[in-house]
């Protein structure tokens, strides 16, 4: 049985651990080599990433998994105590998650690393995934079962199955498959497999959303057309995260360029009957700071109150045509954030 999980990481870390509403977890930060560190009531987990939320899958067995890390880059085996009939996941300032019922007793743990090389050291950035699976077992010491050689690069794709089968995959695998296989796809970085995964942003796993989405942000140039069709999804979900991507590429020097053909969906997308989407959409366009939108803003300001998206747009039109963003006298430098190169397909 699989649960789903979205935790937010804080200083390179999150836990696992007993749901006592009570529970003092005093984590001495001396078995970081291993990727974790293991209390009897809680696990820290260690990650590269320095914040943001990623996706965890908790799954529940009756007794060890077989010894398969072919899909993971880190892989690492303790111990956990539940006493509370619960298990929860938390961060050093998030609250834990609703408790999932856990019979008490000792469980073994395997927590295994997903494709991990996609996250920037000490960023916010990436398309890494965990997974846990949890069986009754007697405590044992912690071990690193795979170790990851961190070398600061995005490694290619290496497993031998073709865009057809990972597709296959993507659609009939479990949860923590198909988040593996949105980015081995993206490693492809070649339209077809690109197209694959922007279909993932309306699955029905939000683990697998998420994972695509960020994925598709590191193939860069590539992600843009198969993104701006998924804004006509018929699910509000996947039009909400099309937009993030777009969003998120606007920091790609290479995709960049290409996001003016973004700007009429995005407008249209101030019309969408779903608030959350009309609020990203309205987000992403003072984003993209792009001259193209004041005609299209124009009707938008003639007709919209201020409270509404529309009436962002208006703002954000008000501050486009402005003096000071106009390249008169005191006009505004519109610059970028330096973003290191951490993508596929260059």
């Amino acid at each position: 049985m699989e649960h789903e999980f979205s935790v937010v990481v804080d200083h390179h870390q999150f836990y696992l651990h007993d749901a006592a509403p009570d529970l003092v977890l005093a984590f001495t930060f001396n078995d970081m080599d291993a990727g974790l560190e293991a209390l009897p009531a809680g696990l820290m987990i260690n990650t590269r990433r320095a914040a943001g939320a990623v996706p965890l899958v908790v799954s529940l067995a009756a007794s060890r998994p077989a010894a398969d890390f072919d899909d993971w880059l880190h892989v690492v085996e303790a111990s956990l105590t539940i006493s509370s009939g619960g298990l929860t996941v938390s961060s050093p300032w998030n609250e834990p998650a609703p408790p999932l019922p856990l019979p008490n007793g000792s469980y073994g743990v395997i927590v295994y690393y997903g494709d991990i090389d996609t996250a920037e050291y000490d960023y916010d950035n990436g398309a890494d995934h965990y997974w846990m699976v949890l069986w009754p077992a007697d405590p044992q010491p912690t071990h690193v079962l795979k170790r990851y050689e961190d070398e600061d690069e995005v490694l290619p794709y290496t497993a031998g199955l073709s865009v057809e089968q990972l597709a296959t995959v993507l659609v009939d695998g479990n949860i923590s498959q198909r988040c593996h296989v949105a980015v081995s796809l993206c490693r492809f970085a070649t339209p077809q497999a690109i197209t694959a995964v922007s279909t993932a942003l309306h699955d029905r796993s939000l683990s697998v959303a998420r994972t695509a989405t960020a994925a598709l942000f590191l193939t860069g140039p590539l992600a843009v057309g198969p993104t701006l069709q998924q804004l006509t999804a018929r699910d509000a979900r996947t039009r909400q995260r099309a937009i993030e991507v777009l969003a998120r590429l606007h920091d790609d020097e290479a995709a960049r360029p290409l996001l003016t053909a973004a700007v009429a969906p995005l407008v249209a997308a101030l019309s969408d009957v779903e608030q959350a989407v009309r609020q990203r959409a309205a987000a992403t366009l003072g984003r993209l700071a792009d001259e193209q939108a004041v005609p299209l803003l124009l009707p938008c300001r003639k007709v919209a109150p201020p409270a509404s998206e529309h009436g962002q747009a208006g703002d954000y039109l008000q501050r486009r045509t402005s003096p000071r963003c106009a390249g008169g006298a005191g006009a505004t430098q519109w610059t970028q954030p330096a973003v290191r190169d951490r993508s596929w397909g260059r």
